[in-house]
């Protein structure tokens, strides 16, 4: 029996001898019209029959693919040699023996297009007529551009990573309902919670400070509902209880519909902003693996849309049996695909005669994303479909991923940049453009040098100029870590001007530890820096100011604590900073007046209002002097306490004045009390003489007696009263007495001269007796009358009228 293929089955195939003399017979016209569907699909097939393996028939791809188009009736392993040494040939006639299909996973297999091509293959017997042995189908697909599509989702994958590692923002995001889908460890710090504790929980679940957490959540809604993105500034307290001022971005995102199903935070401490130790954020990674299995169908429709062949693949991914669809018509069978882009597209192809190639959803029962090739032929029209599913969930979660990228970008107050492995930048946030002034973006590393920047840090290369492989890139892509890296940089735009930038660069390893790129994040600290040497300016500006002035001076925290003190405490009580450090200063007060101190500081530290007291110090010597203490405190622009300052001032020489001046007040009331009882005393005689005088004005031995009483007290008034002018004197105390030698008899009779007329107004009687003898003393005489006077003045004032005793 002799049978034979046509030429327009087999390209140019016709008539290879299959064995002995045997020829293939011509084909029916429906395994014509298969064969030419065959041709017109990407899907590589070959049938082979007998246990020599020898080529029935080859669709046109995988004649494409094979070193020869000249295979029809040769074996397997004619046309590839190495088909016996790698085991696919004992592997297909293993399928011939046993029916059992066989699957060949992902294996390289070099094309003319393509050298590093990947291919799936699968096995299968096929019987044919009964004259004919059995036979096996071999079907090859090229899955490169699927494996090409995970390696580029494994390397979003590794870039989220590497940008979360990095980065010492809080960051997480949540789902429409408030509960965590991602923290980072930034995050999780924060929290004071491990991930398996937070993750679908809400901020009312793992924050202890139920307040904050419920204006957290009372934000992440706002931003949710109103879909827009917003910057709040919220208080959460760390773990143990430290309050915590935090700075957050917050945006909604969306699924394809453009409905919010979740919330994207970046949040900052800026508690400390001051201090600008800026940590790069860790963006969250929320991309999962996506499993690409595809699944392949065959359907043949002729001129009148009625199906001619379905393939056991294709009907199993339908859902349906193939017998159920042969010869019927398409249209009849689904009504509704007239509407679909199925239909359009299959019109589309038949009355164009052009291929068309699409995708569309098919929901219940189905439930799947298809990819149609439709091939239009003078027969009618070959469908190719797979299931791409797989493949579209991969794309929405790479586009899904690549939007959150972005967003998380844009949305971060770090300047963030992405670079290949030969040092090309890649991906460059707005805030790292704003940082360098919209720079070039270099091709290589070496094209660093037109970046200028200086060693800013502490080191001993403070200021010496940054080298193309110095800068933090650089030596990430180098396979080192840069964290906290401290530069100057000049921007290209304006050129001139200088910033102070913090970096931290890490590498990107691939599967193989080979790094693939690095993350660089830069923080401006211009203005932290600036304002840093300002405030440490102001306070050694304040501190000299405090060394120069005459008091005490010192300062303390806001609890009172405290922390340093001018060089006059120390020279002043000789005291140590050691032996003053905390709350020192108390052994130099007086212990029996420190509890009122000390009830008096505590008030001021609890209210803030200023302190004012005297009280004493032992200075160096052990001796306690008094001081003026004065405390006022410095309050944030808040009103907030945030440090006292207090100066101790010396007021024991006021002190010393003030007693003086009491004293001399007190001896000055005292003299010029003395002084007005005084005057009073040669009144009375001076008055007597004046009388005698009108009486007996022609007995001129009474007159001559009369003036020289009065010219005795007149004399002795008049030095009273030059005592009375010379005030200052009296008040400093410094009167002093005019001694000379005295005959007592006459301050005797001068003083009884004074007080003569009082005694006589009393009506009493007067004795005096004197010795013969001359009685001198060393005295004052004024004085001494004053005394005398005095003593008789009191004697006749209280002593009864007349000379009895009261």
């Amino acid at each position: 029996m002799t049978t034979r293929l046509s030429n327009s089955a087999q390209g140019g195939n016709a008539g290879s001898p299959i064995s002995g003399n045997a020829v293939i017979r011509p084909l029916q016209t429906s395994e014509a019209l298969l064969a030419s569907a065959l041709d017109t699909i990407d899907l590589c097939v070959a049938i082979l029959i007998g246990p020599e393996l020898r080529y029935l028939h080859t669709n046109q791809a995988y004649r494409q693919l094979a070193p020869t188009e000249d295979m029809l009736g040769r074996q397997l392993r004619e046309v590839f040699a190495d088909v016996v040494s790698n085991g696919v040939e004992a592997g297909m006639q293993e399928v011939l023996k046993t029916g059992k299909p066989w699957h060949i996973a992902q294996f390289s297999m070099p094309v003319p297009d393509d050298a590093d091509a990947v291919w799936v293959g699968r096995v299968e017997r096929l019987p044919l007529q009964p004259e004919f042995p059995a036979a096996i189908t071999v079907w090859m697909q090229n899955v490169t551009r699927s494996v090409q599509t995970e390696m580029a989702l494994r390397q979003d994958v590794a870039l989220m990573r590497a940008i979360s590692e990095t980065s010492t923002d809080v960051m997480f995001a949540k789902d429409c309902h408030g509960r965590m889908r991602f923290a980072n460890p930034a995050a999780l710090e924060l929290i004071g919670k491990p991930l398996d504790r937070v993750l679908g929980r809400t901020d009312a679940e793992f924050l202890e400070d139920q307040f904050a957490a419920q204006s957290v959540m009372n934000n992440d809604r706002r931003v949710m509902d109103s879909n827009m993105a917003e910057e709040v500034e919220e208080e959460v307290p760390l773990p143990d209880g430290t309050k915590r001022v935090w700075l957050s971005q917050k945006r909604p995102y969306h699924d394809e519909s453009g409905r919010v199903t979740g919330l994207l935070g970046i949040s900052r401490d800026i508690t400390e902003r001051k201090q600008a130790e800026a940590k790069l954020q860790e963006a969250h990674d929320t991309l999962q693996g996506v499993l690409n299995s595809i699944s392949d169908g065959l359907a043949i429709l002729d001129r009148n849309w009625c199906y001619t062949y379905l393939s056991e693949t294709g009907a199993k991914m339908l859902g349906i049996k193939a017998e159920d669809l042969l010869g019927k018509c398409l249209w009849n069978l689904y009504p509704h695909a007239g509407n679909s882009l199925f239909g359009r597209e299959c019109r589309r192809a038949m009355n164009t005669g052009v291929a068309t190639h699409f995708e569309e959803y098919y929901p219940e029962p189905l439930n799947m994303w298809v990819e149609c090739h439709c091939y239009p032929s003078p027969a009618g029209l070959s469908v190719y479909f797979r299931d791409v599913t797989d493949r579209r969930r991969a794309q929405d979660a790479a586009a899904e991923s690549e939007r959150r990228i972005n967003a998380l970008l844009e949305a971060s107050p770090v300047g963030l940049a992405y670079s290949a492995p030969g040092g090309k930048v890649l991906v460059m946030n707005s805030e790292a453009q704003r940082i360098w002034g919209n720079p070039p973006m270099p091709e290589r590393i070496d094209d660093y040098a037109q970046w200028k920047g200086w060693f800013a840090d502490d080191s001993a290369r403070l200021g010496e100029p940054v080298g193309p492989h110095e800068w933090p890139t650089a030596r990430a892509l180098a396979g080192e870590t840069v964290i906290d890296e401290v530069l100057e940089i000049e921007p290209f735009d304006p050129p001139g001007t200088r910033r102070t930038i913090m970096f931290r660069s890490a590498p990107i390893h691939g599967v193989d530890g080979a790094v693939t790129g690095a993350v660089t994040a830069q923080m401006d600290i211009t203005e932290q820096v600036s304002i840093r040497t300002a405030v440490a300016e102001a306070d050694r500006r304040i501190r000299q100011l405090a060394n120069t002035i005459p008091q005490l001076a010192w300062m303390a925290n806001a609890d009172g604590y405290i922390h340093w003190y001018n060089e006059r405490w120390y020279a002043y009580t000789g005291t140590t900073p050691a032996e003053m450090e905390g709350w020192g200063w108390q052994s130099v007060h007086d212990p029996v007046g420190l509890p009122k101190v000390i009830e008096l500081w505590t008030h001021s530290i609890a209210t803030g209002i200023r302190f004012e007291m005297t009280f004493p110090l032992r200075g160096h010597d052990g001796v306690y002097r008094p001081f003026y203490t004065l405390v006022e405190p410095l309050r944030d622009a808040s009103g907030t306490v945030v440090q006292w300052f207090g100066t101790n001032t010396d007021v024991s020489a006021l002190q010393k004045t003030q007693e003086e001046l009491q004293e001399a007040n007190r001896r000055k009331d005292e003299f010029l009390a003395m002084l007005a009882h005084e005057l009073r005393n040669p009144l009375a005689p001076i008055s007597t003489a004046a009388q005698l005088l009108r009486l007996k004005a022609d007995d001129p031995k009474r007159v001559a007696l009369s003036c020289e009483i009065i010219g005795r007290q007149v004399h002795h008034m008049t030095e009273l009263i030059d005592d009375l002018l010379d005030v200052s004197r009296v008040t400093r105390g410094l009167i002093e007495l005019d001694k000379q030698p005295v005959d007592i008899k006459s301050v005797i009779g001068n003083a009884v001269e004074q007080t003569r007329p009082l005694i006589e107004s009393r009506e009493h009687t007067l004795s005096i007796q004197l010795g013969s003898l001359h009685a001198t003393v060393l005295g004052d005489p004024v004085r001494l009358v004053q005394v005398i006077s005095n003593v008789m003045n009191n004697a006749a004032k209280y002593t009864s009228q007349g000379g009895g005793l009261p």
